[in-house]
């Protein structure tokens, strides 16, 4: 048996009198749930397997269930994108739509979050269980913090300014240009693919603990970067602060943190 709890509060609201937003509280279910909300505050809490949850426009607190959950971040011209958090249990879980602010908490792996910005960036808090999980975010920058996993994990951000945790091993960044993001590597065969349109192209990272012993490799995007070869990007590299330095077109560079040009091989980058 299915239990739903229900409150609703809705008071007019300048620009929305024909729909003014609700304050909604959802606790219960066992699983193939639809939940679709409207304007307002939202929050759901519900059970089992294979619920579906559309997010509609304000601040939400959704628990979408136990597992193959999907939750769709819904946003208008005013919103800009959706705001709020979403506790995940169980594997297999979807996160997609405009986000705004966003926080993702839980999971046990293969989570697959992909999501777009609107008007501003992408704010981010997210913290994932498990392996597999897979993360896109584009047209605006990402900001904010995201941990990974434990391995085996996809991300794709476009003009990446937040902080990244990977740990476990093959690991795979894809970053379309960055504003002044950092990578945590607390892993092993970490692939960094840097790319973006060479018409466009900005790139600003720092990588903390960058495995260069551990099977971290930087693969460079010819046209956006202009390397040809692997040995081309080991000569390049260059001492600066205590950290290497990696340059690239439009002032650009990669920093890694900590070390010595000394500890890179030409095994540590590819040309894309």
């Amino acid at each position: 048996m299915t239990f739903l709890r229900a409150t609703a509060c809705a008071s007019p609201a300048r620009g929305h009198p024909a729909n003014p937003p609700a304050n909604t509280v959802i606790t219960g279910g066992e699983g193939d749930g639809t939940f679709s909300f409207g304007y307002g505050t939202k929050s759901l809490h519900t059970g089992g397997l294979n619920n579906t949850v559309y997010t509609g426009i304000g601040n939400f607190d959704i628990a979408p269930g136990d597992g193959y959950d999907a939750v769709h971040l819904q946003a208008s011209a005013r919103s800009g994108g959706s705001t709020g958090t979403v506790t995940l249990e169980g594997t297999h879980n979807t996160i997609d739509g405009t986000a705004y602010g966003l926080t993702v908490k839980g999971g046990d792996g293969y989570t697959t979050i992909n999501t777009a910005g609107a008007f501003s960036s992408g704010i981010f808090d997210i913290v994932l269980g498990g392996s597999h999980n897979s993360i896109a975010h584009a047209n605006t920058a990402a900001t904010g913090t995201i941990d990974t996993g434990y391995g085996d994990a996809s991300i794709s951000l476009y003009g990446n300014s937040a902080t990244i945790t990977f740990r476990g091993a093959d690991n795979v960044a894809t970053l379309r240009s960055a504003g002044g993001g950092t990578i945590i590597d607390q892993s092993d065969h970490l692939l960094v693919n840097v790319t973006g349109s060479p018409s466009y192209f900005f790139f600003h990272e720092t990588i903390q603990n960058f495995g260069a012993s551990r099977g971290g490799v930087i693969a460079l995007d010819d046209a956006a970067t202009g390397f040809t070869s692997a040995a081309d990007a080991v000569e390049a590299l260059h001492a600066e602060g205590g950290n290497t330095v990696l340059d690239l077109p439009n002032a650009g560079q990669i920093v890694f943190a900590g070390l010595a040009p000394s500890a890179f091989h030409d095994y540590n980058f590819a040309i894309i």
